[in-house]
C-alpha cells in the first residue's frame, strides 16, 4: 500500500545518492505545504476565514507533532507537558499500559503509526493519561527509544519495559531487538544492554509473569526472507538478564506466528491464534489465521528451567475453532478474571487477481477457559420492567448466587461476571461485520490532499438504466444492408462494431447524505461525526483492562484501499455491561487522505475539482467543421476517418497497449490496476532491487512496485485520454453517417 519509488532510483544511481536525498527532502516539503494549503482551503470552503486561520495552526501543530524525533533532544530536565492537540494522535500498533503511582491510576501511551497515504509515520512519544481526571501529559526527555509501532510494553513495579518493534517509513524499513525500561519517579529511559537478547523482531506476544518478562513468537522481514518464530524468552526483572533457557527439540511447541491472543491465568499462559506467511511449493506465499491454543506452563521458571508447553485447543474442525474469533487476524486481547477477552479483528478472503474481500468486526467475544468454549459477550439488554435478562443456567441446571440475585450489591465482584446469556445459542455462527459495501455506506465521504471532500460512489440496486432495445440495432443493420457503400466504408463499420462494448444495465448511484457514522453539514457539506452507541470495526487497537474496566483505544479500518487511522476512546464496565462509554469521538471524519484518487475513478465522486479539458485540446477544431461542410464533404470525413484509425494504431503500437499487465483498463482506477497486476509489477520492482545489491523488506518491494505502476498509470493516463476523445469521435461520426442514410432513404420515398 505504501510506496516511495525514489529508493530504486537511488540504487541505480548511487552517485546521484545526495541529490535524491536533497529531492525527498524538497518532496516531503512540499507534500507538508501542500497538506496545509489543502486543509485551509477546507476551511476557508466552510465559509468561515477565522476558522481557517485556526485549522491552519491546527494543522502546524499537528505535523510538528507526528514529525517530533527531536524535539526533545538534549533536555535538561525531564518534565510533563501538556499535549499540543486536544487528544493523542491517531495511531495503530501502539502500547497501552497501566500503572499506580503515588495512589493515583494512569495510562502510558507509547510509539504507533499513522499512514495516510503517502507518507507512514512512526511515533515515539510516551503520553501519560491521568484515569480520574481524564487529562493526557507528554512525557518530555532524552533520550528515549526510537520510534516504532508493532513493540511491546509491560509495567513492573514502578517502571516500564519496551522491547522490540519496528520502524517502517518510506526510506526505511528496521526491525528492533532493543529493550527499555522508563522509571516512572525520574521520567527517564534507560537502554537495557543485556547479554544474548532475543533476535530483532516486532509483532511478537509479551506479558509479565511474577518478576519475568516473557516473550512469544513475532516475525522479521527483509528482501530476501520472512521469518516467523515460534521461540520463548525470558528476561528476569530483578537481575535485569535475559535468561539462559534450554528445551527439548523433541517437545512439542506452537507453529511460529506474530500477532496472537495472549491471556495469563495463575501460573500459565494462553496463547491463541495468529498470523503466519507461508512459502508455497510454486515460490509464492500465502497466508495462515492460526485457530489453535495453547498453554504454557510457567511453575518452572522458578527453579530455572525452561516453562513446558500443552497443545490446549487443535486446529482440527469443531465447535471450539469454528466460532468467533477464529479465522480472523488483527484482533487484541487481554485478561478478565477467568476469561479471555478478544475485539474485532478482520477476515479476509483473497479472490481472484490477489483481490482480498475483508469484513471487520467490532464484537467481543470471550473465551471460557474451564470449559474451553467461545461465546459472544454483548452489551446487556434490558427485558420489560427494567430488569436485565439472566444469564444462561450452568451445565447441572442451578444458577450461581449472582445469577440467581440480579438486584444484589453492584460492588461484590464474582468471577461468573461474564457468562452466557439466555439467548446465546449453542452454535452461534460469526458475527454479522462490515463487508465492503456497508463500510463505503457508512464512511461515505473523506477529505483528499487538495483539500475536496471526496465520497464513495455508492450503488442503488433498485434503480436501474433501461438497456439500449435490440430492435434499434436491428433496424440499423437493415438499413446498412439496404445501401450500398463503398467496399472500404462496410468493413471500417464492422470493425467499429466489434470494438464497440456491449451496453448493459447499469445501477445509479445514490447520494447518501447520513450514516451510522457520518453525517453532512447541509450548509457546508463538510463531513460531521455522528455519537455512536459502539466503537467502529477495527484491527490492531490497544486494549486494556483497568480493574473492571475495559478501555479501548484507536486501531485500524479499511474501505477498500483507504486506510482510516482511529483515535477514538472508549470504555466498558465488564461487570454491567450496559453500554459502551465513549471518552473521545475522534476525528476519522476530518482525517485527510493523500492516497491516489482520480477524476476517472468510479470508486469516488469529488468535488472542488475543476475541469480543464476544453474543446481546444480536443475534437474537431473550427477549420475541421468547415472541411466537414465543404463540396468535399464525403472525402474529407473519409479522410478523417482514415487519420482518427491511424492515429490509434499508432499510439498502441507506441505505448505497447496490448499489454493486459502494463495498461489499465478502461475507466479502470490505480487501486484496481495495481491490484489486478501487482504480480507482475512487485516482480519488476524485486528485479530493479536485485541488481543495485539493497535489502528490501516483502512490505517496502510491495511499495515500489506499486510506485512502478503508478508511473505507468500516470504515463498512460494521458494517452488514454486521448484514445477515448477519438473513439467517441470515431462514434459520433458513425451516428452523424447512419443519420444521413436516414435522411437519404426518406428523400428517396418520397
Amino acid at each position: 500500500k505504501r510506496q516511495q519509488h525514489q529508493i530504486l532510483k537511488m540504487g541505480k544511481k548511487k552517485g546521484k545518492k545526495a541529490d535524491v536525498e536533497k529531492k525527498l527532502a524538497l518532496q516531503a516539503r512540499k507534500e507538508a505545504k501542500a497538506e496545509k494549503a489543502a486543509r485551509k482551503k477546507l476551511a476557508k470552503q466552510q465559509g468561515n476565514d477565522v476558522l481557517a486561520a485556526t485549522e491552519d495552526e491546527e494543522l502546524d501543530k499537528v505535523l510538528q507533532a507526528y514529525k517530533s524525533q527531536d524535539k526533545a533532544d538534549n533536555v535538561e530536565k525531564s518534565t510533563l507537558r501538556d499535549l499540543e492537540t486536544d487528544f493523542p494522535l491517531a495511531r495503530a500498533n501502539s502500547t497501552l499500559v497501566s500503572c499506580v503511582d503515588e495512589k493515583k491510576d494512569y495510562f502510558y501511551l507509547f510509539g504507533g503509526e499513522y499512514y495516510d497515504g503517502v507518507e507512514n509515520v512512526l511515533l515515539d512519544d510516551l503520553l501519560r493519561l491521568d484515569v480520574a481526571k481524564q487529562e493526557w501529559k507528554m512525557v518530555v526527555t532524552s533520550p528515549r527509544p526510537p520510534p516504532r509501532c508493532a513493540h511491546s510494553c509491560i509495567s513492573y513495579k514502578q517502571s516500564l519495559y519496551v522491547f522490540g518493534g519496528e520502524l517502517a517509513t518510506a526510506s526505511e524499513y528496521h526491525h528492533y531487538k532493543d529493550l527499555w525500561k522508563f522509571d516512572l519517579k525520574t521520567l527517564k529511559w534507560t537502554e537495557i544492554n543485556a547479554r544474548n537478547p532475543p533476535s530483532a523482531r516486532s509483532g511478537h506476544a509479551s506479558f509479565l509473569w511474577k518478576s519475568y518478562m516473557v516473550v512469544f513468537g513475532g516475525f522479521f522481514e527483509a528482501a530476501r526472507e520472512t521469518k516467523f518464530y515460534a521461540d520463548l524468552h525470558v528476561f528476569n526483572l530483578q537481575t535485569e538478564q535475559w535468561m539462559a533457557l534450554s528445551a527439548s527439540r523433541l517437545s512439542m511447541k506452537p507453529e511460529p506466528r506474530s500477532a496472537c491472543n495472549v491471556g495469563l491465568f495463575g501460573d500459565k499462559a494462553l496463547i491463541h491464534g495468529g498470523f503466519t506467511k507461508l512459502k508455497t511449493a510454486t515460490s509464492t506465499t500465502e497466508t495462515k489465521v492460526h485457530t489453535d491454543a495453547w498453554v504454557l506452563n510457567l511453575a518452572p521458571l522458578q527453579q530455572q528451567k525452561a516453562p513446558t508447553w500443552e497443545r490446549w485447543i487443535s486446529s482440527s474442525k469443531g465447535n471450539a475453532v469454528s466460532r468467533p474469533p477464529n479465522g480472523r487476524a488483527g484482533t487484541s486481547s487481554v485478561t478478565y478474571k477467568n476469561r479471555l477477552l478478544v475485539f474485532g479483528g478482520v477476515r479476509d478472503a483473497e479472490q481472484l487477481h490477489h483481490k482480498v474481500d475483508s469484513i471487520f468486526y467490532n464484537d467481543l467475544t470471550a473465551l471460557d477457559v474451564e470449559r474451553r468454549k467461545w461465546f459472544p459477550l454483548r452489551v446487556k439488554e434490558k427485558a420489560p420492567g427494567g430488569k436485565r435478562r439472566r444469564r444462561k443456567p450452568k451445565e447441572d441446571g442451578t444458577e450461581d448466587e449472582e445469577n440467581a440475585n440480579e438486584e444484589g450489591e453492584e460492588g461484590e465482584e464474582s468471577s461468573s461476571d461474564i457468562e452466557e446469556e439466555e439467548d446465546e445459542e449453542e452454535d452461534a455462527n460469526d458475527q454479522a461485520g462490515w463487508d465492503i459495501d456497508m463500510l463505503r455506506a457508512n464512511m461515505f465521504a473523506f477529505v483528499d490532499g487538495d483539500g475536496n471532500i471526496v465520497y464513495e460512489k455508492i450503488e442503488d440496486p433498485e434503480a436501474k438504466v433501461e438497456p439500449i432495445e435490440e430492435k434499434e440495432e436491428e433496424e440499423e443493420k437493415e438499413e446498412e444492408k439496404e445501401d450500398e457503400e463503398e467496399e472500404e466504408e462496410k468493413e471500417e463499420e464492422k470493425e467499429e462494431e466489434k470494438e464497440e462494448e456491449p451496453k448493459s444495465a447499469s445501477l445509479i448511484h445514490k447520494k447518501i447524505a447520513s450514516s451510522s457514522v457520518m453525517v453532512l453539514n447541509p450548509e457546508t457539506q463538510t463531513p460531521e461525526a455522528v455519537e455512536r452507541t459502539e466503537p467502529l470495526p477495527r484491527i490492531n487497537p490497544s486494549l486494556l483492562v483497568h480493574g473492571n474496566m475495559m478501555y479501548l483505544m484507536g486501531g485500524i479500518l479499511e474501505v477498500g484501499d483507504r486506510e482510516i487511522t482511529l483515535d477514538d476512546f472508549w470504555a466498558l464496565d465488564l461487570r454491567k455491561r450496559e453500554k459502551w462509554e465513549c471518552l473521545w469521538k475522534g476525528t476519522m471524519h476530518h482525517q485527510v487522505w493523500r492516497g491516489a484518487i482520480h477524476d476517472d475513478d468510479d470508486s469516488y465522486i469529488s468535488t472542488g475539482r475543476d475541469d480543464d479539458d476544453s474543446d481546444d485540446d480536443f475534437g474537431s477544431s473550427d477549420e475541421e467543421d468547415d472541411m466537414m461542410q465543404s463540396p468535399d464533404g464525403k472525402k474529407s470525413k473519409s479522410n478523417r476517418r482514415a487519420g482518427l484509425k491511424e492515429e490509434i494504431a499508432e499510439l498502441n503500437a507506441k505505448h505497447n497497449l496490448d499489454d493486459e499487465n502494463r495498461t489499465p483498463n478502461p475507466n479502470e482506477a490505480l487501486a484496481d490496476f495495481y491490484s489486478r497486476t501487482s504480480e507482475y509489477w512487485n516482480g519488476q520492482a524485486a528485479t530493479v532491487v536485485s541488481n543495485t545489491g539493497e535489502q528490501l523488506s516483502n512490505k517496502e518491494l510491495k511499495r515500489e512496485g506499486f510506485s512502478l505502476a503508478k508511473e505507468r498509470f500516470d504515463e498512460l493516463k494521458p494517452v488514454l485520454d486521448r484514445l477515448m476523445e477519438l473513439s467517441l469521435e470515431r462514434k459520433a461520426g458513425k451516428e452523424e453517417r447512419k443519420g444521413d442514410k436516414k435522411k437519404d432513404k426518406k428523400s428517396k420515398r418520397k
